[in-house]
């Protein structure tokens, strides 16, 4: 019983962790969206 609530409990926290790494790409990629953006908008201000 309490093995089975072990493996249940890390399952869940494996959900968990991989939602946060998504999370985490995802507002990494956005912020480098913008950065690309941005110095490309400067560049041709120049």
């Amino acid at each position: 019983m309490l093995l089975t609530t072990i493996f249940n409990l890390l399952q869940k926290q494996k959900k968990y962790v991989i939602m946060r790494i998504e999370l985490c790409i995802t507002i990494v990629t956005s912020c480098n969206d913008f950065v690309t953006k941005n110095s490309q908008n400067k560049i041709s201000f120049n």
